[in-house]
């Protein structure tokens, strides 16, 4: 379906004429190192100055870069990273709420859980449960 679709001549642009794709390609890098960074480290603990130093810039210079990229903090990309994580292991079911906390890079349990329900509207528990339940039907 796709092929047929990119085969298509019959085509409507979406965006305006005066639009260009101008994609500079360092900064792009630069992004993605940090996101590789970010994946390959989040369970355990990171600072700003090591992603920094990641991608060659300052502190103060990488949070201005990262949240004009991004639109948000890099503690909020990695605090949704996390959760992400722990959603999945939530999900599996092979492991305590406590036992994921630690997994995913939080320091204590109460943290995880204000976090997760800030995040998610729901403890991890509720969380789980409802996965459980769903999978069922």
């Amino acid at each position: 379906m796709l092929q047929l679709i990119a085969d298509s001549s019959d085509c409507q642009y979406l965006s305006s004429i005066g639009f260009s794709k101008t994609y500079d390609f360092a900064i792009t890098d630069k992004i993605n190192l940090i996101y590789s960074y970010t994946f390959e480290n989040f369970q355990s603990p990171i600072s700003i100055k090591e992603v920094a130093t990641e991608v060659n810039i300052s502190p103060n210079s990488f949070c201005r870069y990262f949240k004009t990229r991004t639109l948000k903090t890099y503690w909020q990309f990695l605090l949704e990273v996390r959760i992400g994580f722990a959603c999945k292991l939530l999900i599996e079911g092979e492991m305590s709420v406590a036992q994921i906390c630690y997994e995913c890079g939080f320091n204590n349990l109460s943290n995880f859980n204000r976090h997760f329900k800030t995040l998610l509207g729901k403890t991890p528990l509720q969380y789980s449960k409802s996965h459980v339940a769903s999978n069922i039907y």
